[in-house]
């Protein structure tokens, strides 16, 4: 290997390794937990998790990927369904705030009721 080739091998794996950090590191996650009503059923936990790199939201439940959605950069909003235990999962993301002070909100729905809301 010419040092020319090794030194684009060595730049390349470089730029991987500061985009990963990058992109790990624009992320934040919130726990909830839920109850199901009238079950005996153990709490759901329910995670959130925003990557502010692209506007990202992945939702778990107990640790099982439910949802995964982008924010649309124009309107500010996204939402996204699924499904989990037979329930259906619904979330909706938004700006809220003013400018400059503007949080990111997360409200995660089970069956059309609302069973937790994250701010970011």
């Amino acid at each position: 290997m010419s040092p020319h080739e090794a030194t684009k091998i060595s730049l390349r794996s470089t730029f991987f390794l500061l985009l990963s950090i990058l992109l790990l590191g624009c992320s934040s996650s919130q726990y909830a937990t839920y109850q199901l009503p009238g079950s005996a059923r153990p709490h759901w936990e329910i995670q959130a998790r925003w990557y502010s790199v692209g506007d990202q939201l992945t939702v778990f439940i107990n640790g099982t990927i439910v949802l995964d959605t982008n924010m649309n950069i124009f309107s500010g909003k996204g939402d996204a369904e699924g499904e989990y235990e037979g329930k259906k999962i619904r979330a909706e993301v938004f700006k809220s705030g003013e400018l400059f002070q503007e949080k990111t909100v997360v409200q995660v729905f089970v069956d059309g009721k609302k069973a937790a809301e994250f701010e970011f």
